[in-house]
């Protein structure tokens, strides 16, 4: 009966349980984006179900009527990535939504229906009216593409719209965060109107790099507004060369990306060649660097990695570079020539590293315009020297004065053809010397004391050879500081040649900031040309100070001295340093010694000796330095003058050398108990080591906070040497000489003067001498091991005895025959009254 009503119940709660699951509510609420609907614009219908909903999730079909036209919703990670863009891993969030077109006012009907676990089916439906209006909301952001603004997360997107007739009209925008669901706000703001048209400024937080836009327009006689989507570009894209970007040259290439959400699929990175060549190079987020070796072809190349990824897929990112052909060299030699003279052309091309490389042709043309004049000249007219092509021409006596143009075309093994030009000018028979310096003028900022040089060129121009080179330091003034090296010279220097020469600066004390501007002249023959050098002197002493704040101790009545370390943090040395004193130290200074100099990058010490001073108490001063030409640095000084209690550290230290001696002569007399007073000593000296240490430091105050205990620790091992040396003083002398205290003879002949001569009184028994008559024989056993003290009778009665006894224990416990012993053992009682 009881098992049956048990079924009974069971039964019943089950189809309560059904009842109530197919009487659930699914649907909590529902909302419309944007508020106000316009009429021919699409919006966005959303509803949002119950999380503990029991559905089975296959079973689930959402469906809206507007319009007369039945429509979908979608789960709304699916609603998002079928009308927007991939939105990666939402959170469940229970919001279904779908797309529609605005009408007028009508209503929208809702269902939603699922079978739940029990496979009972369930329904839910919802209606709202959705409000209209014939504002059109018109966007003036700029996107990327439809879907996507062009800003990172942390930019500001720049959100502009307009309506037509508004009159009055206000817009609002509100901003919801896709990554937890539809309905989370965000932000939002009503937008500025500014000539016309409506603006807001929206910074895209790392929190919701993507989501929604809700624009709302609210004018006198209608509404409207307009639903977006935005999505902030996922993440942030580099990719960077390096090295020199000319033909067979070896570069380096990196691809840089960082992720700001979702993840990256894959990258592919092609090179696109100027002769629209397309090349894979294998550079993606994994492999984020490769080299690549340039082609004999010159022109823009454009690197394109194009990134897959889960929201933003296809985008790329580009680098240009343009690659460099090899340069064209030609040498004409000098650029003024005299009728009668060889001109020597030197024709070479050169790559990236300055050299040649192997040529197929050359051609060279030498022209003059008016009166017209051209000779031509191939590779077989020239000799060739480390792939330099080198042409002579002979200027006639009578050739016209004036320019020629050199004109020079050139092809490499590639095939790849270089033209260039250079120029000449021809002048009447007259020979002279011309040279060129280079650089004509110098500038040197003089900011330390370090030497330095710099190399100017001299190079033959005229038509004579430089058989002799003077160079001179004009100003008298800089001969101190500069010095010409000709360690690189060059005599004669032949035409069309150069040669070198090395400045030497060393800048020097005396020096003042400004400018020193004064010339180089270099003179062959006749000629001097000149080299304008400037030294722009701004040298500096810098006063830094190491210890702005002293604080130290010094003992009543002692001299003292205080040191404040300076350092020169500047590029000049410091001179002339200066100190003064000011506060309650004032009167006790004694003198004041500051450095002479101090070079730069150095330190040195300005020195304060004080008289002693007789009361105690904190004394303050107030230092301030100065020198010649530096800013003036202060420095503080706190001086606290103690008692000088040397003498006690002495005196507790002499009491603990004398308590070491009563020790030892305590330990050498036998006595007990003398360990944890050594210990106690031990620790006693380290800690007057300490103590002293401290004080020789100039660590008073500290030392002195230790002294008390110190002397309250050594009068209590004085106590504890007391007690042990009137214990052993009266245990000798007690008229009882006592072996087991270390009595003897010798160690207390007051008590054991009178022992007779036989009696060793060693703590030894001796059978042959004492016969276990004195003191060293008290204990029995010493006279049997000794073998004395006892007869052998006695000792075979005492075995006897000992046997007996075991024998009768033995019996006692044995249980009687009727068990009664076995029970006598369990009662104690029984067995004490038996």
């Amino acid at each position: 009966m009881k098992k049956l009503l048990a079924v009974v119940v069971i039964t019943l709660a089950a189809l309560m349980l059904v009842s109530q699951a197919y009487g659930l509510e699914l649907i909590e609420s529902q909302r419309f984006y944007p508020e106000y609907s316009t009429v021919g614009d699409d919006f966005t219908i959303c509803v949002q179900i119950k999380k503990e909903n029991t559905c089975q999730e296959s079973t689930i079909e959402a469906t809206y009527i507007y319009d007369m036209i039945e429509g979908d919703l979608f789960p709304l990670q699916e609603y998002i990535e079928k009308y927007y863009f991939n939105a990666d891993d939402l959170e469940d969030t229970s919001v279904w939504c779908g797309k529609a077109v605005g009408k007028e006012e009508q209503r929208v009907d809702i269902r939603f229906q699922c079978r739940d676990h029990l496979d009972q089916f369930h329904m839910d439906t919802s209606n709202d009216h959705i409000s209209y209006g014939y504002v059109y909301v018109n966007l003036t952001s700029k996107f990327e593409n439809e879907r996507l603004f062009g800003k990172h997360v942390g930019e500001i997107l720049e959100l502009g719209a307009y309506v037509q007739d508004s009159g009055n009209t206000d817009i609002y925008y509100s901003v919801y965060n896709v990554t937890k669901g539809i309905v989370p706000f965000i932000a939002g703001e009503k937008m500025q109107k500014i000539e016309g048209q409506y603006k807001a400024n929206l910074t895209i937080a790392p929190e919701s790099p993507y989501g929604f836009i809700e624009f709302n327009a609210y004018g006198p006689y209608t509404r409207g507004g307009k639903f977006i989507p935005y999505a902030a570009i996922p993440y942030k894209s580099e990719i960077s060369v390096d090295g020199n970007t000319t033909m067979g040259s070896t570069i380096d290439l990196a691809f840089g990306i960082a992720v700001e959400y979702g993840k990256i699929n894959g990258v592919s990175t092609e090179l696109i060649l100027p002769n629209w060549t397309v090349q894979k190079i294998y550079l993606d987020h994994v492999n984020t660097s490769a080299s690549y070796t340039i082609p004999m072809l010159p022109g823009n190349y454009t690197i394109e990695s194009t990134v897959d990824h889960t929201t933003l897929d296809g985008r790329k990112t580009i680098k240009n570079f343009y690659v460099k052909p090899y340069e064209l060299d030609i040498d004409s030699g000098i650029k003024v020539y005299e009728q009668g003279d060889t001109v020597t052309i030197k024709v070479g091309v050169i790559d990236s590293n300055n050299t040649a490389v192997n040529l197929t042709g050359v051609g060279v043309s030498i022209q003059r315009w008016y009166p017209y004049f051209k000779q031509h000249y191939d590779d077989e007219d020239m000799s060739l020297e480390n792939r330099y092509y080198k042409l002579t021409h002979k200027i006639l006596e009578n050739d016209t004065i004036g320019e020629y143009i050199v004109y020079v075309g050139a092809r490499d093994e590639y095939g790849l053809e270089y033209y260039g030009q250079k120029s000449f000018t021809v002048n009447k028979r007259t020979r002279k010397i011309e040279f060129t310096l280079t650089p004509p003028t110098y500038d040197k900022k003089i900011e330390s004391m370090n030497e330095t040089s710099y190399r100017f060129t001299i190079k033959n121009t005229g038509t004579l050879i430089m058989n002799k080179i003077n160079i001179n330091i004009e100003s008298p003034e800089q001969d101190q500081y500069l010095e010409v090296k000709r360690d690189n010279l060059t005599e004669p220097l032949k035409l069309g040649n150069s040669t070198s020469f090395r400045l030497i600066i060393r800048p020097d004390e005396k020096m003042e900031n400004k400018l020193y501007r004064k010339n180089i002249s270099v003179t062959s023959g006749k000629t001097t040309e000149k080299i304008t050098v400037v030294l722009d002197v701004s040298l500096t002493a810098e006063m830094m100070l190491l210890n702005k704040t002293i604080v130290t101790e010094v003992l009543k009545n002692k001299e003292h001295k205080i040191r404040i370390t300076i350092e020169n943090a500047g590029t000049r040395s410091l001179t002339g340093i200066t100190a003064n004193l000011t506060g309650s130290l004032k009167e006790y200074v004694d003198e004041i010694t500051p450095p002479q100099e101090i070079v730069p990058n150095s330190r040195g010490y300005i020195i304060i000796s004080l008289k002693p001073i007789e009361n105690e108490g904190s004394y303050n001063a107030e230092v301030e330095m100065g020198g010649d030409n530096v800013t003036s640095a202060k420095a503080e000084i706190k001086l606290d003058i103690v008692e000088d209690y040397g003498s006690d550290i002495d005196t507790v230290d002499n009491k603990r050398m004398t308590m070491a001696g009563r020790l030892e002569k305590l330990i050498n007399t036998g006595a007990t108990g003398t360990g944890p007073i050594d210990q106690d000593l031990t620790d006693l000296q380290a800690d007057i080591s300490d103590m002293r240490s401290m004080y020789l430091n100039g660590q008073y105050s500290e030392a002195k906070s230790m002294l008390a205990s110190i002397q309250s620790k050594a009068d209590r091992i004085d106590e504890e040497l007391i007690k042990l040396e009137s214990s052993e003083t009266e245990k000798c002398g007690n008229g009882i000489c006592d072996s087991d205290s270390g009595e003897n003879y010798f160690s207390c002949p007051a008590d054991c003067g009178d022992v007779e001569e036989d009696c060793d009184y060693d703590g030894e028994c001796d059978w042959d001498t004492e016969d276990c008559d004195c003191e060293d024989c008290e204990d029995e056993d010493d006279c049997i091991e000794n073998g004395g003290g006892g007869s052998p009778i006695l000792i075979i009665l005492v075995i006897i005895i000992v046997v007996i006894i075991v024998a009768v224990v033995a019996t006692s416990v044995v249980p009687d025959d009727d068990g009664q012993g076995s029970y006598a053992i369990k009662n104690h009682e029984n067995f004490l009254v038996k």
